[in-house]
Parts: C-alpha cells; sequence; structure tokens
C-alpha cells in the first residue's frame, strides 16, 4: 500500500511539473522577441510586433519632422492589411500630438507592406503536459492488459 501512495504521489508530482504552461517559458518552438514584453495570441502572432513597429516608426517621424501635419499616399491601401497598418500608425500618430490629414498635409508619408503566408503554426502550441498525459494514459493501458486481474478498471477514470 505504500509503494503504490508513493508511486501515486510521485507521478502527479511528475505530472505536476510537466504541465509548466508555455507562459514564462524561455524554450519556446519559435523566437520571441526580446525588446518588448511578451504577448500571446494563439494566432495573428505577428500583430503585435507590427503595432510594435507602428509605435517606433511615429516616434522616428516625430524625431525628425516635428509635430507637423502629415498625409498618407493612398496608394499602398490595397490590401486589408495595410489599411490595418496605416490605422496603427495613425494612432500612434495621433498619440505623438502629430496632425494627420487625407490630403494636403505638410508631408506625405509613403509606406509600403508584403503580406507573407506562412504554414500554420497551430501544432506548436500544444497544451502543456499533453504528451505527459498520452504516455502515461498508454503506460496505464499497457500495464492493465498486462497486469490486472480485471483490465477493463482502466476505462472508470475516462467515464
Amino acid at each position: 500500500m505504500a509503494k503504490s501512495t508513493i508511486a501515486t504521489v510521485f507521478l502527479l508530482l511528475f505530472l505536476a511539473g510537466c504541465s509548466y504552461d508555455h507562459s514564462g517559458n524561455k524554450y519556446l518552438p519559435y523566437p520571441v522577441a526580446q525588446d518588448r514584453p511578451l504577448a500571446y495570441q494563439e494566432k495573428l502572432q505577428a500583430a503585435a510586433h507590427w503595432e510594435v513597429l507602428a509605435a517606433n516608426e511615429a516616434e522616428e517621424i516625430l524625431k525628425t519632422l516635428g509635430t507637423t501635419s502629415i498625409s498618407f499616399n493612398g496608394e499602398e491601401l490595397d490590401t486589408d492589411f495595410a489599411k490595418a497598418y496605416k490605422k496603427m500608425l495613425t494612432g500612434h500618430l495621433l498619440d505623438k500630438n502629430i496632425r494627420v490629414l487625407n490630403s494636403g498635409g505638410n508631408h506625405v508619408v509613403k509606406f509600403q507592406v508584403q503580406v507573407v503566408r506562412h504554414t500554420s503554426r497551430d501544432l506548436l502550441n500544444l497544451p502543456a503536459g499533453l504528451m505527459t498525459t498520452m504516455s502515461t494514459g498508454a503506460l496505464l493501458i499497457a500495464r492493465a492488459t498486462s497486469s490486472w486481474n480485471h483490465p477493463g478498471l482502466v476505462v472508470l477514470p475516462i467515464a
């Protein structure tokens, strides 16, 4: 009885250790920028990066031009992403007290964006502890069928 209790406690501690969530984990399967706070998104992970880039660009425009008025060249707004980036950049420019006009600003800002499509990265963020749970379940089933008097009892935790 004591051996099984110790084994059960050890197994539970082992499983708890394997369930370390990806937040705060330095060993992610994809690179994470180190120059800003971490932002986790299940999809559209680049949106936070573009927000940081728009803020940086607004800061550089402020340093270069001061609080003058600007307008955007309308040619670059051919994609949904370009429209979204213009909104991000406009928001940061307005936060810096730079007037943004539809046309006729003292300076014209032109930008280009390119949408790059990647393969799905959904499988990179498997739930924490999934592989450990699956391995433990497979081991439990294997032990149940070979060692237990009533191997059918293995399905009780699932029910």
